[in-house]
């Protein structure tokens, strides 16, 4: 299953010492928001043609998600518009199109299309879900709620509109709803990785550290290799206090990805809690250079010279 990433801003106080860094230590990169219904992953689009089989409204359609499945999203448009042309009530098109809209960055014009596809067709559960990410990635959180809910009315075992208005709560503070969701998720689908990261990231969020920590466990168990379950444990992990387990983690996360910035600035924080303050500078200094303009990029370039300060 595709996944796209969707980046969840943490709050971050004014740096007024080292103490806000070490406090700040929620470390979760991403909520996890699962893709449309028809996403595709490309590994290297192509601009190669492909030949039209006839001229109908289908035969366009069929080519454009063709040209879909290749990352010719242009080409892709280019095909979906003129079976709409031709059929101006073909619903798929519309929503093939919103897709890869979607998929471009032109929100607007995907919500068009999706909210085209609902008044052709009220009772398309995928539509709403479709239109709910378009939603979410337009930060309208308050609508993409509603889509999300309207799927789910629709199609009461739709896995996916559960664990994305979950992932929506969470982006508006209200854990609690978003834990249900993703037990919700859990419920239908056991194995769907994001859950469980998503669950613990909020139970971390609540102060549930051991609980945040189980589905952490939990996760790993299912991918060994998930890199940010790693992180999010060892912030977990640091939170509670074990901070030997923190380091472990977010080695192990290095490990896997030696280019997880955020790894590195665990690393510094809970190297700073645990006293070592050369250490604590070193893996800061690298997350600065792995990532110069990341969310931690003011207040680690402030420890950084505060650290500086402090060392011989």
């Amino acid at each position: 299953m595709s996944i796209l990433r969707w980046h969840k801003n943490l709050t971050i106080s004014i740096f007024v010492g080292l103490a806000v860094i070490i406090n700040s230590c929620n470390l979760s990169s991403d909520n996890f928001l699962l893709a449309p219904t028809v996403t595709v992953t490309v590994s290297s689009p192509t601009t190669t043609p492909i030949k039209l089989e006839g001229d109908s409204a289908q035969s366009y359609f069929e080519r454009g998600v063709k040209y879909h499945e290749v990352g010719n999203f242009k080409q892709a448009i280019s095909d979906f518009s003129k079976a709409i042309e031709l059929d101006p009530n073909d619903v798929d098109a519309y929503i093939y199109r919103g897709d890869v809209y979607q998929e471009s960055g032109i929100l607007k014009q995907a919500i068009s299309d999706f909210s085209k596809a609902i008044e052709l067709d009220p009772n398309l559960a995928h539509a709403y879900y479709n239109r709910g990410n378009a939603y979410h990635k337009s930060d309208n959180f308050e609508q993409a709620i509603s889509d999300f809910s309207k799927a789910i009315e629709l199609d009461s075992n739709f896995a996916q509109a559960y664990h994305n208005r979950g992932v929506t709560y969470q982006d508006t503070g209200d854990l609690k709803q978003a834990i249900s969701d993703f037990n919700k998720v859990i419920e239908l689908d056991p194995d769907l990785i994001e859950a469980y990261s998503n669950r613990g990231f909020a139970y971390l969020e609540s102060g549930n550290y051991e609980q945040a920590i189980l589905d952490f466990n939990k996760a790993i168990e299912l991918d060994p290799n998930y890199v940010l379950a790693y992180i999010d444990r060892g912030s977990a992990y640091g939170k509670s206090g074990d901070l030997k387990q923190a380091i472990l983690d977010y080695t192990k996360a290095i490990d896997l990805d030696p280019e997880a910035a955020e790894a590195y600035y665990g690393l510094g924080v809970t190297y700073y809690k645990a006293n070592d303050r050369m250490k604590a500078l070193q893996y800061l200094e690298y997350y600065i250079k792995l990532d110069p303009n990341g969310k931690y990029r003011e207040v680690t370039l402030n420890a950084i010279s505060e650290l500086k300060a402090q060392l011989p």
